[in-house]
């Protein structure tokens, strides 16, 4: 009697399948770590970019010397906060992307990432009119990257004075 030699179809059948569950399996798991990294991303660009906004914008009140914009205190809020630093004005407002921009003799910067845009912006000058003045700022960011459970959005608030 010859033997032959190779693979019966049950054989070839029973290793299909085990593969394809396989690649099911590993299929399935790769999506769901592509969304959360994608849920990872949305998350710590928008807590980076309040951080950051909130920084600078605490960076630029302790050396400013006055609060042109919002002008007087008042229960009224601004779309703008200008400040003055030595003699340059600081201006702080929404461009028409969603963009936070701040605008200084040195031209024109973003300070949120492409990743997230701002809105629901406001500045509410409080106090006096004096040194101590202070002025509290609200902003909401909102991710541009998609997420399987909808869009991430964030909303930040302080009171910051002048020094």
């Amino acid at each position: 009697m010859k033997k032959f030699k190779g693979f019966t179809l049950i054989e070839l059948v029973m290793s299909m399948g085990i593969l394809s569950i396989l690649i099911g399996v590993m299929t399935t798991l790769f999506g769901q770590i592509i969304d959360t990294s994608l849920d990872s991303q949305s998350t710590s660009g928008i807590d980076q970019d309040g951080k950051f906004v909130i920084a600078r914008l605490a960076y630029d009140m302790q050396r400013a010397s006055e609060i042109v914009i919002p002008a007087t205190p008042s229960a009224t809020t601004s779309a703008s906060l200008t400040i003055k630093i030595n003699p340059i004005d600081y201006t702080y407002a929404l461009d028409g992307s969603g963009n936070l921009q701040l605008t200084n003799d040195l031209g024109v910067n973003s300070l949120n990432s492409n990743a997230t845009q701002v809105s629901d912006l406001s500045f509410q000058r409080l106090g006096v009119g004096n040194r101590t003045d202070t002025v509290q700022v609200k902003f909401r960011l909102t991710s541009k990257i998609k997420q399987t459970k909808g869009i991430e959005t964030k909303s930040f608030q302080t009171t910051l004075g002048l020094q």
